[in-house]
């Protein structure tokens, strides 16, 4: 009898956090790409696709509640800039959630750009 009570408890324990998990949110999925295309509510981008080996195009849908780093918004976006992006899926759209902008190749570009110091 005592295991069976034992074992009650821990099963409806179990299916409480179980119940409780299918109520959190989704966690989000990444990408990385080139932005390509932007609006307030939405932007496309060039990215490599592992799976299919090859450069592709996605839309996704910008959350009103996203949180940026590097940049202060997505009107601060421009075509060309290279970002990374935490998204879920809601409803079949790609739904953003985080944009983060690379700043690695601006940096490099324009140290590339800068004469040497000290060069003769």
């Amino acid at each position: 009898m005592k295991y069976f009570l034992l074992s009650l408890i821990i099963l409806l324990g179990l299916s409480h956090i179980s119940a409780g998990i299918e109520h959190e949110s989704v966690l989000p999925e990444y990408a990385y790409g080139t932005v390509i295309q932007i609006s307030k509510r939405q932007l496309v981008l060039r990215e490599y696709d592992v799976r299919e080996d090859k450069v592709v195009e996605n839309t996704y849908q910008i959350s009103p509640n996203a949180k940026f780093e590097n940049v202060d918004s997505v009107e601060a976006l421009s075509v060309g800039d290279d970002i990374d992006v935490d998204y879920v899926i809601d409803n079949e759209s790609k739904k953003i959630v985080f944009i983060a902008v690379d700043k690695t190749l601006q940096i490099l570009k324009k140290m590339s750009q800068e004469p040497n110091a000290g060069a003769s």
